[in-house]
């Protein structure tokens, strides 16, 4: 058997010895190719000699076709090419094509292959200039191959994008659009995977581009959905490092989400099967902490924020288990107010929420008028039911083993209520919070099942994942000896083996430091250790990292590690003295690099150990006065 690469230079391979010179001959392989791609690989000889031999005597082009045909049964073998007077047939068996391959690859949605497969330009750099009608065959194939090769990419950057390969997709994405510059489809890939990466600046400049080739070179605009993604994307907070930092290589850098392929395709399976039937899904995601229920979540979020859809959500923390609607009205601080279909809810779920938030008192004044409040729950199911009108709507709630008996009540009266709506209620708690999903779940019963997801330790094989691409520059030994040791300091949490090597990079030195033994105990919780039994690797790391913050972002920091679980940063930026500029600055920075995580109530330590290390091993005692109040 012959295998013929064509999505690129034309390349000929045999199963078994060399392939014959003359088959490279323009002429041969045009031919080969030709009937490899025809119907059931078929042609009559007549329609042959037309296509390669225009301007020969009908006795010399059937010569000439015959030479030809000589050539590649020597090449595929004489019982693979089937002849007669009238027509000519290459078997099944004869030819293998990359481009054949590459459509079954597409199918089996085996992205490794499909990446692998798409080349350049169908047959570039070839051409049978004295045939024309195959010149002609050929220029179509181009154009059909070059929008099947950007599909293939496009397709293959989706599967990558939604697995949080963000890199990768992108990479899939600039060749598509290399392929061809015109795609709306690969300029969209493009400009989502720079927003999927946190850089809107990129994303933004990604689509002027694209808009400025158009309108030079077609005098076109780019397609709608194309318009209303960047649209999208324009509305997507972005961070701004201080100028002190702009200029420091690898300050804006984050780590690429690793290690949760599995679990980001679920929750997103929730998500498109929402959208796609009009149904509610519940989706509850459980693990320890520091394993990365959060940025799991951000990851979901920032997905379904591109695709169009609507994000409401939320962080609770202990004290909210005590206030009754704390869940509920925290919910409605994040973000449901800003969705468009809110403002054709009845009036009497809205003069509800405005009873209780001033904000909303002050945003629907004029919808509510002297309309009587409804029961909080009612109006919550109102109002989403509303928001649901105009675009599918994602309600998450993060730590939600905190959530207090009121809201939990109301959110599963939600489900029930809207169980034929696009809505998906996603919640992460803590291993063995089990009851607050049950008892939600309530509300779907009869309808779909609740997707759960556990999200546990990473295993070696992705820290090892984790060192490549953050420590490149690291040789395979060392590599190995430096993951085996973040393996054991971290206990295979990702918090921390993400703050081993964010301070790696920039100096921690971790070589001839004792391993110590596996941690926390098998008969006791990580939070049964803190802060007391972590590994001195691990305190070291989060030192590194806060001294490589500015001034501002290091006194904002210490100060917010005494504030409690959440904390208003206007209060605490008092405190230690900064400006509204400067307070502003040092939380993009801090959000940014993950120190701290913003939700409508307040902001939060992105993880409890590490605000637990910069309040015990970073604060003077003086500071710890100052800023916590002691005289």
């Amino acid at each position: 058997m012959i295998r013929a690469r064509t999505l690129g230079v034309l390349e000929l391979s045999a199963d078994e010895g060399d392939v014959p010179a003359e088959l490279y001959w323009r002429k041969n392989s045009a031919l080969l190719v030709y009937l490899a791609l025809s119907p059931d690989r078929t042609r009559t000889r007549e329609h042959l000699c037309g296509l390669l031999w225009p301007d020969k005597p009908d006795a010399a082009a059937r010569h000439s076709l015959n030479e030809a045909l000589r050539t590649i049964r020597r090449a595929v073998g004489e019982d693979r090419v089937e002849s007669d007077a009238r027509q000519i047939r290459l078997s099944s068996d004869a030819v293998a094509l990359d481009v054949e391959a590459l459509d079954g690859a597409l199918d089996d949605e085996a992205w490794d292959r499909v990446s692998t497969l798409v080349g350049t330009t169908f047959l570039e750099g070839f051409g049978v200039p004295d045939a024309s009608p195959f010149e002609d065959w050929l220029a179509a194939q181009r154009r059909v191959w070059r929008s099947r090769s950007v599909h293939a990419l496009v397709a293959c950057a989706s599967a990558r994008l939604a697995a949080g390969r963000v890199k990768e997709g992108a990479e899939l994405g600039e060749r598509a659009q290399a392929l061809d510059p015109f795609s709306d489809l690969a300029a969209q890939t493009v400009i989502r995977a720079a927003a999927l990466a946190g850089d809107r600046g990129e994303a933004l400049s990604a689509y002027e581009s694209f808009a400025r080739r158009l309108r030079d070179e077609l005098g076109a605009e780019p397609a709608a959905e194309t318009q209303r993604l960047v649209d999208r994307v324009r509305r997507e907070r972005t961070w701004r490092l201080p100028a002190a930092l702009e200029e420091v290589e690898g300050a804006g850098d984050r780590l690429e989400f690793l290690g949760r392929e599995h679990e980001l395709l679920r929750v997103l399976e929730a998500w498109a099967r929402g959208r796609a039937a009009g149904r509610a899904s519940l989706v509850s995601i459980q693990g320890e902490p520091g394993v990365g229920k959060t940025r799991l979540l951000e990851e979901a979020a920032g997905r379904v924020r591109l695709d169009g859809g609507a994000v409401v959500g939320i962080r609770a923390v202990a004290a909210d288990r005590d206030i009754p609607w704390s869940g509920l009205l925290g919910l409605c601080r994040g973000g449901l107010a800003a969705v468009p279909g809110v403002w054709d809810a009845p009036p009497a779920a809205l003069a509800a929420i405005a009873g209780e938030l001033p904000e909303w008192r002050e945003r629907f004044a004029d919808v509510v008028g002297d309309a009587e409040p409804c029961p909080v729950p009612r109006a919550f199911s109102d109002l989403v039911w509303a928001a649901t009108t105009e675009q599918p709507v994602l309600l998450f709630v993060d730590d939600a083993q905190w959530l207090d008996a009121a809201s939990r009540g109301a959110l599963a009266l939600l489900l029930r209520d809207l169980k034929r709506r696009p809505l998906v209620l996603a919640l992460a708690a803590g291993t063995g919070a089990t009851e607050v999903c049950d008892e939600l779940a309530t509300g779907l019963r009869g309808e779909s099942e609740p997707i759960h997801v556990e999200v546990s330790r990473w295993d070696r094989a992705t820290c090892d994942e984790l060192v490549a691409a953050a420590l490149p520059e690291y040789e395979p030994v060392e590599r190995a000896r430096l993951v085996r040791r973040i393996v054991v300091d971290s206990a295979g949490l990702p918090l921390l083996a993400v703050e081993l090597v964010q301070a790696i990079r920039h100096g921690l030195e971790l070589e001839g430091g004792e391993i110590r033994s596996a941690w926390p105990h098998t008969d006791r919780t990580l939070e049964d250790t803190l802060p007391g039994e972590l590994p001195d690797a691990v305190r070291a790391a989060v030192r590194v990292r806060f001294r490589k913050l500015t001034e501002t972002a290091r006194s904002l920091l210490a100060a917010a590690s005494l504030a409690g679980e959440r904390f208003d940063p206007g209060a605490v930026a008092a405190r230690v003295g900064l400006s509204a500029d400067e307070r502003d600055a040092a939380l993009d920075e801090l959000e940014w690099q993950r120190w701290l995580q913003s939700e409508p109530r307040g902001y939060a330590f992105v993880g409890r150990i590490v605000r637990d290390i910069v309040s015990e091993d970073l604060l003077t005692p003086g500071q710890r006065r100052r800023w916590s109040g002691e005289s």
